[in-house]
């Protein structure tokens, strides 16, 4: 029993996590932290960075909205260099599927959502 309790998937207690927001604002303007941050030009620096602390896990975000601009057509480019770069540094990345942002076609609400949502999860 001891030895079920002591056993974590993680590969650290302590995580990093990255700002990935990309939700619509009041005026219907995409803000998108990613790039505002600057992690995404800064992979690398950024997960260099957590070295010192022993930090090997992380959370990232998809950016949905980025991912899917056409319904049911994906781009993961940018997720494909995320994960490169975290390959490289050995760190462990628990993706944010749906962190505040979606396609602009869509809002919790609609009646495509859950489905779509379904659908870019097993893309």
């Amino acid at each position: 029993m001891t030895a079920h309790l002591n056993t974590t998937p993680f590969q650290s207690f302590w995580w990093g996590g990255y700002e990935c927001t990309d939700q619509l604002n009041a005026f219907g303007n995409r803000v998108d932290f990613l790039p505002l941050t600057g992690h995404l030009q800064m992979l690398d620096e950024d997960y260099t960075d957590l070295q010192p602390f022993g930090v090997k896990t992380v959370r990232e975000g998809i950016r949905w909205a980025h991912i899917e601009k056409t319904p049911y057509h994906y781009d993961w480019s940018t997720v494909k260099t995320m994960l490169d770069a975290g390959q490289r540094h050995g760190i462990q990345q628990v993706w944010d599927m749906c962190h505040f942002g979606f396609p602009d076609d869509l809002t919790p609400l609609h009646p495509m959502f859950a489905r779509r949502f379904a659908a870019l999860c097993r893309a």
